[in-house]
Parts: C-alpha cells; structure tokens; sequence
C-alpha cells in the first residue's frame, strides 16, 4: 500500500503550498523535518517550498508534482478538481442557505428556544402535517395507490 507522499522519500514532509493560487495548491510542496540538510544552502527548516523550487530542485529536477483528482488542498478545506485546481468547499451551500433563509435556524441555539420565537412556523407546521396526515386517511379510503 503505497500511503506517502513524494516528499518522504526525501526525508521531508508534505505542506500546503504557500500563496493564494488555487492551482500552486494542487500542486506538491515539502518542507524539511526540522533536521538540517547537509548542503547548507537547502538546509531552510519548516519553510514549504514547491517542488519547482531552486530549494528543492535537486530532489525533483524542476518538476511539477501536481495532485491527482479529489485530493485535499489547501488546509483541507478544499479538493483539486481534474484541471488541478483547488475548489475550496462552500461549507453553507445553496440547500444549507435556502433553509436558512426560510427556517432562520442559524439564529438560535436549539430547537425549543426556535420553537418560541417561531411559534408561526410552528403552526403551519403542524396544520401542514395534519392536512397530510388527513389526505393519506382519504386515500387510503378510497383505495387509491398513487
């Protein structure tokens, strides 16, 4: 099972590329462990650097590691898509948005302190259940199967 990243081979460590580009974050940065390199001009601690770097040329030849599709990036608040680009995640998306807008349920801690705030919501709630409820009796009545 091959689990590692690139960087380990090296002895180093896999980190989140520095910068603001969603794509340099699909691509592979490593830093060092902590321990010093024996050339002293790579031996940089806990500064991520991208395989393209001059600090890390001498492991990757210059060359771009980029992640394959659906890994995580950027602090894992994101996934690179199959352009290799880092799409962060809307954590409050459309669905999430829509039932808050009508429900207003980010407001309040828990379900009972909504309930009393809402007590219309409620209402309609119930009725709305009650109106179902009586539908599915008269169905059932009649046979119907739909």
């Amino acid at each position: 099972e091959c689990n590692l990243s690139l960087c380990a081979l090296y002895g180093m460590v896999q980190c989140d590329c520095p910068g603001e580009s969603k794509i340099e974050k699909c691509h592979m940065c490593c830093q060092q462990k902590g321990s010093r390199s024996v050339c002293l001009l790579y031996s940089i601690p806990n500064t991520c650097a991208s395989t393209t770097s001059v600090v890390l040329s001498h492991y990757f030849n210059g060359t771009r590691v980029s992640f394959v599709p659906g890994t995580p990036c950027s602090g894992n608040q994101g996934y690179c898509d199959r352009f290799k680009i880092c799409r962060i995640l809307d954590a409050d998306g459309p669905i999430a948005r829509l039932k808050n807008s009508f429900l207003k349920l980010d407001e309040f801690d828990d379900l009972g302190d909504w309930m009393k705030r809402q007590p219309q919501s409620v209402v309609v709630l119930i009725v709305s259940l009650e109106i179902a409820a009586k539908m599915k009796v008269d169905f059932d009545a009649i046979g119907y199967e739909g």
